[in-house]
């Protein structure tokens, strides 16, 4: 039974002439692409091969990190270790740290989507004196620099007392140098592109809804 060529919209049949031209061009463009390809290939293997060194290393004891290169961990006899990680996490306070991280993050980024949402709708639907200006003032904070206001608030934080403390993992929540302190503080710094941002947001919503 002869086998029936492809048949195009209108009906008429295509030939394997053409089939075979519309294959060697897309062999040809593809071909042509291959050099940038591997050249891509060979940048991300040449931009990798740093972090893949300092992976290495780390599960390397420090006196052979001094005497050998880092390739000779993939070489017999495999002398890996986790020593280098137990010693950061033990010894040196990354365990504390990565505590006291979470205590402050976590905390700081519910106050700044609360407060901000609660702001953000305020300026959005709500009718009230000078929403306009107070906004704009608000946007005006961006401007500032970060870094024109951390000595301020540096001295604020240090000299401000709350004479109230609960201790959390080896920390005080609440005193001079305590965790509400930074709580505030990252607090503070995020509301106003947080509350620009979702004011925006509340805005392009239908009234309706």
């Amino acid at each position: 039974m002869a086998r029936r060529n492809p048949s195009t919209p209108d009906g008429s049949t295509v030939g394997a002439a053409p089939l075979l031209t519309v294959a060697l061009g897309t062999a040809r463009r593809l071909a042509g692409r291959l050099p940038l390809h591997l050249s891509l290939f060979g940048l991300m293997v040449l931009w990798s091969i740093p972090t893949i060194a300092l992976l290495l290393s780390s599960f390397r004891d420090p006196t052979a990190i001094a005497s050998s290169g880092w390739w000779n961990a993939i070489r017999e006899p495999f002398d890996l270790t986790l020593g280098n990680y137990r010693t950061v996490l033990e010894k040196q306070g990354m365990t504390r740290a990565f505590f006291n991280s979470i205590i402050i993050t976590v905390p700081s980024t519910v106050l700044v989507i609360l407060v901000a949402a609660w702001a953000a709708y305020a300026f959005a639907w709500m009718r009230f004196p000078a929403r306009n200006l107070l906004f704009l003032l608000m946007v005006a904070l961006l401007v500032v620099p970060v870094q024109m206001t951390l000595i301020p608030v540096l001295r604020l934080y240090t000299n401000v007392t709350i004479n109230a403390e609960l201790p959390i993992l080896g920390g005080r929540v609440f005193g001079t140098g305590s965790y509400a302190g930074m709580w505030v503080a990252h607090t503070a710094y995020g509301l106003p592109f947080a509350i620009y941002l979702l004011r925006n947001f509340f805005g392009s919503l239908p009234r309706d809804l």
